[in-house]
């Protein structure tokens, strides 16, 4: 029997948390350890877990400040390395149906090679669709792409995904290294798959294993669309972290084509958005102004396969 450990990364969310846990608590194939990654929440979430959760099964760590979901995974990965064959990861938001683990590790055994990682199907509340993975398209040894090879067993090749239940391959993540730390928000885990499947082996996307997404507002991400004023300014992470990705995984005629779009949407907030223009125009402008001056702890993130080894953000750890 495979030992998978589970990792959640939460910040002020006490009732998805919960309802996550016992998600986990309750599957059909066992979750070896479940590590609870807390980003210095302050709604109550600390005492939920302490008077609920104290089980020999759940690991709780506390940080003294919030270092985002890049953070909160980087720290998360590492603990649960040790011991396992798999880690699965995702958001407090998220909530597994009772086999959703059960059919990742289903789908592992109908793939002839070994898999870097796998993604379950996820769902917003009123069954929409929500993080779809980006189907990986690059051409195998005849020219073709065969992203198709397993769809009749429900899987279709992927090149990257974002962190709501990913089923991470321990031998990879050795391989590899954890997930940026520095990025924080937005951007971590479309570099951390990119980095898995360009470099490690194929991902897939699993029909039969599936969640529940409880983020509020299920439209795909939009600067100029935005509702809440205090997460626009969060989008220039999303532009900075997204062109340091296109320069590193994807052609120079795509990377340059990915800094003029953004340059595009920072004058189309301008003009189309029903408010905050000027703050969305200068977000989206200074997220590009940082990746061009490299101000994404370029040194750590040129480090990135090795930093399974490092301590980066240790300092925030609170284990008292």
């Amino acid at each position: 029997m495979e030992i998978v450990n589970a990792v959640v990364v939460t910040y002020n969310r006490k009732k998805l948390l919960e309802e996550c846990i016992n998600a986990l608590l309750n599957q059909t194939y066992r979750v070896n350890k479940i590590i609870i990654i807390d980003n210095s929440s302050n709604d109550g979430t600390k005492e939920l877990l302490a008077s609920k959760f104290r089980k020999p099964q759940i690991k709780v760590i506390s940080l003294k400040k919030n270092t985002g979901g890049a953070g909160g995974f980087y720290y998360g990965t590492k603990v649960a390395l040790e011991g396992c064959d798999w880690i699965w990861e995702m958001d407090d938001d998220t909530i597994p149906s009772s086999n959703a683990l059960e059919e990742l590790l289903k789908a592992k055994d109908k793939i002839k090679t070994e898999v870097s990682f796998l993604a379950s199907t996820v769902y917003g509340m009123n069954k929409e669709p929500m993080n779809v993975p980006k189907i990986d398209t690059r051409p195998s040894l005849n020219g073709y792409s065969e992203w198709y090879k397993y769809l009749k067993n429900g899987l279709i090749e992927i090149e990257s995904a974002t962190l709501v239940s990913l089923l991470f391959n321990a031998h990879a993540v050795k391989k590899v290294g954890a997930p940026h730390p520095f990025f924080f928000i937005w951007g971590d885990d479309t570099e951390y798959t990119l980095r898995m499947t360009h470099y490690y082996g194929k991902a897939y996307f699993v029909g039969k294993s599936e969640v529940v997404h409880k983020r509020v507002g299920g439209n795909s991400l939009s600067v100029t669309t935005a509702e809440n004023v205090n997460r626009i300014k969060l989008y220039k992470m999303m532009y900075r972290n997204n062109l340091v990705c296109s320069k590193y995984y994807m052609s120079n005629k795509q990377h340059y084509k990915a800094i003029v779009m953004a340059i595009i949407d920072s004058f189309a907030a301008l003009v189309n958005a029903r408010n905050h223009r000027m703050l969305r125009f200068i977000t989206v402008l200074s997220g590009v102004w940082e990746y061009l001056l490299g101000k994404y702890n370029k040194q750590a993130f040129d480090n990135r396969f090795n930093n399974i080894n490092e301590n980066y953000l240790d300092k925030y750890l609170d284990l008292t």
